[in-house]
């Protein structure tokens, strides 16, 4: 079973988040075979290319252990030129923060870039940060969903914390929407998975803001053995082999 940590942040001299060595060992540590990599706050924001061009580097050096994602401000005129870049370079998902990068993710703001992936046969999971602010609630998530039936979306932290209680509801009518655990609490993420589905289930660790070992230790934990494989990796795994 390949163990997959589905959300971890790192950063560059520049950020205050800690490196790609730091997680490699608290990656270790915990057993954990691969993590996806997204950069800080900063490079949501606008420094996009210096922020994916870290993550990729990441990646080139260890393609066996970190599986990288690539970002942009949608307000950017140029964004599917810069997602684009990062696709043809090796980016495996895409990864939006509507609360940082300032957009409605219910309304058409990623549209262009979603429909030009998809009008260039590229199929790859995006994954949404939701759950503090009033630009990333999971309902809102569920409309750009809906929208876009043929891609995958991950639920970034279950909408942890405020809006924790529209995991259940939101995965009732959205069968694209998957669940990841960060800050959701490794009991009450289990508690949910029960009634949305085990087989849309991601674990993520929010490393560095969560102590990565002790997020999966508490998972393996409370996970019924039939569905860790799932959980902790299978389920991530096949969304990624479902893109080009």
């Amino acid at each position: 079973m390949s163990i997959i940590d589905c959300c971890c942040t790192i950063g560059d001299s520049n950020h205050a988040e800690p490196s790609a060595d730091m997680l490699l060992a608290e990656m270790d540590n915990a057993e954990v075979d691969r993590a996806v990599i997204s950069p800080p706050a900063l490079c949501y924001a606008w420094e996009n290319e210096s922020g994916n061009d870290f993550i990729m580097q990441a990646a080139i050096r260890r393609p066996d252990r970190f599986i990288p994602t690539a970002t942009v401000n949608p307000w950017r005129q140029d964004a599917w030129e810069i997602i684009k870049k990062y696709i043809d370079a090796g980016a495996k998902m895409l990864t939006f923060s509507p609360q940082v990068q300032g957009f409605n993710v219910s309304g058409d703001k990623l549209d262009g870039v979603l429909e030009k992936m998809l009008a260039e046969g590229f199929n790859m999971p995006v994954y949404v940060h939701t759950g503090h602010y009033s630009f990333s609630a999971p309902s809102q998530l569920a409309l750009l969903a809906k929208r876009f039936g043929n891609l995958n979306f991950i639920m970034g932290h279950s909408g942890s914390t405020d809006y924790k209680s529209d995991t259940i509801p939101v995965c009732s009518v959205c069968e694209n929407i998957y669940p990841e655990s960060s800050f959701a609490r490794p009991q009450s993420f289990v508690e949910k998975a029960e009634k949305f589905g085990f087989e849309r289930a991601l674990m993520g660790s929010g490393f560095p803001y969560n102590q990565l070992e002790f997020e999966f230790s508490e998972m393996k934990r409370l996970l019924p053995k039939e569905h860790q494989k799932a959980v902790l990796g299978g389920n991530l795994t096949r969304l990624m082999e479902q893109q080009q």
